[in-house]
């Protein structure tokens, strides 16, 4: 049951590697997709031209960079209890259950 466990660990950690590297690259598309269509709108200007279209995309990147929030900063969110599951805790002095931990070696010290 470990072995499956760990593999299924490793999957999940292959998977949000590949999640962080695809959202990494998409904030870099955005980016140069700026870059070109500043470069863009400001040829266009030289020549006297207006866009109102390339404007309203340069204005909505903008925005969309600007909000921009890096992968590994935002909180994972917390796996819901299982239903019909038993935890195991310990009951402390002041009466609260703290829930005990598998792998903590100061729970299998005591």
């Amino acid at each position: 049951m470990k072995t499956y466990t760990h593999a299924l660990k490793l999957h999940e950690e292959r998977l949000e590697d590949a999640s962080k590297r695809r959202h990494q690259l998409e904030h870099m598309i955005d980016n140069k997709r700026l870059e070109l269509l500043t470069l863009k709108a400001d040829q266009m200007s030289a020549r006297r031209v207006q866009d109102p279209t390339l404007v309203a995309q340069i204005e909505e990147l903008r925005t969309k960079l600007a909000a921009y929030v890096p992968h590994a900063g935002r909180p994972m969110e917390p796996e819901p209890a299982p239903k019909n599951i038993v935890t195991l805790g310990k009951k402390t002095k002041d009466g609260k259950i703290v829930p005990a931990l598998n792998n903590d070696a100061t729970n299998a010290a005591e």
